[in-house]
């Protein structure tokens, strides 16, 4: 289990290893759809937090473009599936090496509204950089992390599905994907 600090919200831990991207899908809004019951985890958990590696993946939100079916037919031929999705954000590649990271959570039970869960994410993405050896920055502008004028990290999403986030640091590359449902 995983303890917020300087909150007494604990997250379920669960770690998938390497999985193909739909079944991971498939499992964390089976997860989603749990915390969202509201009902009470037997371990106390307010939340799960889902650790994994994608097998090679290029998955496109809602703000894509149409790509026609010959680019996902020269992708699945380089070896990486395709996958169009219901998230914002353009098209990004998950693969191995990178760790993926589907917090789930409930805002409102959390205490949190949209802004304040993303600053947060911003704030833990920006001490993951720190802790690695890299200043990263908010910018007063954009949604995001940066060093220097290179985004690091994009942060999108639609609203009541997911909040995305892709942190790209050299030799490694983190994605934190978060399901949330806000329940007003």
């Amino acid at each position: 289990m995983v303890a917020m600090s300087g909150s007494h919200h604990i997250m379920h831990y669960v770690r998938l290893g390497r999985i193909a991207y739909t079944p991971a899908l498939n499992f964390q809004r089976a997860c989603a759809k749990a915390v969202m019951s509201g009902k009470s985890q037997p371990n106390g958990a307010d939340g799960i937090l889902l650790v994994l590696e994608h097998d090679p993946v290029y998955t496109v939100g809602l703000r894509s473009q149409r790509y026609p079916q010959n680019v996902a037919d020269d992708l699945r031929k380089l070896g990486a599936d395709f996958q169009r999705t219901n998230r914002g954000g353009l098209i990004t590649f998950h693969g191995p090496g990178q760790l993926v990271v589907y917090p789930i959570l409930h805002l409102r039970h959390w205490g949190l509204g949209v802004k304040s869960y993303v600053d947060a994410l911003e704030h833990a993405i920006i001490d993951a950089c720190g802790a690695m050896g890299v200043h990263g920055e908010r910018s007063a502008k954009y949604t995001g992390v940066w060093i220097g004028r290179n985004k690091i990290a994009a942060i999108g999403g639609l609203l009541k599905l997911f909040i995305f986030v892709l942190i790209l640091i050299p030799a490694k590359t983190f994605t934190i994907i978060s399901y949330v449902e806000l329940f007003i």
